[in-house]
């Protein structure tokens, strides 16, 4: 599904038994996401309650996203998140999406497919897209948070990101520092 910067966007918050925030989102597809999150997450089995806010389109939605976790600092956000739980700083703790294996220095790259505007972590070798020209950084250039956070800043200048991929972005970052 190719979401428009004019799509109805949900902006969720998911809890624990103690009200503690946990994470904060956005979505088009709210059921489903959610499933996608317990699938994926670890911190999944602590979420209790979950409250949603509606907006009429994606960029007003991320807008309040970015403002809820620098307000409301949850716990397993990453992004836009000084308060986040601290991330792996060793590159070599980075798995592959497609494969799961660690990804050694000069072995794999974050990129943004250029088609899908999908974000993913992955080997040279996994990349069946390989010959396809598309927006990425080498992992090795991304090995603290620090170096994330300016490389955040650095994509979040470009046009096409705000309403093409920022989330993915989000996930893709969240995916390789917390595996």
């Amino acid at each position: 599904m190719n979401v428009g910067e004019g799509s109805p966007t949900t902006l969720y918050r998911f809890y624990d038994a103690d009200d503690r925030l946990l994470y904060v989102g956005i979505t088009e597809r709210g059921p489903q996401r959610w499933k996608e999150h317990r699938k994926s997450k670890g911190w999944w089995t602590k979420v209790v309650r979950i409250s949603t806010e509606h907006f009429p389109t994606r960029v007003q939605a991320l807008k309040a996203e970015e403002r809820a976790i620098r307000q409301e600092k949850p716990a397993y956000n990453v992004i836009h998140n000084a308060g986040a739980a601290p991330p792996a700083s060793d590159p070599s703790s980075w798995k592959c999406d497609k494969c799961g294996e660690v990804i050694d220095n000069g072995d794999g790259y974050v990129w943004c497919h250029p088609k899908s505007r999908l974000w993913e972590c992955v080997h040279r070798r996994c990349d069946e897209f390989i010959a396809i020209t598309g927006y990425w950084i080498a992992v090795e250039r991304l090995p603290t948070m620090k170096e994330w956070n300016d490389w955040d800043d650095h994509l979040h200048t470009k046009r096409w990101m705000e309403h093409e991929s920022d989330l993915s972005w989000n996930e893709c970052m969240f995916r390789a520092m917390y595996r």
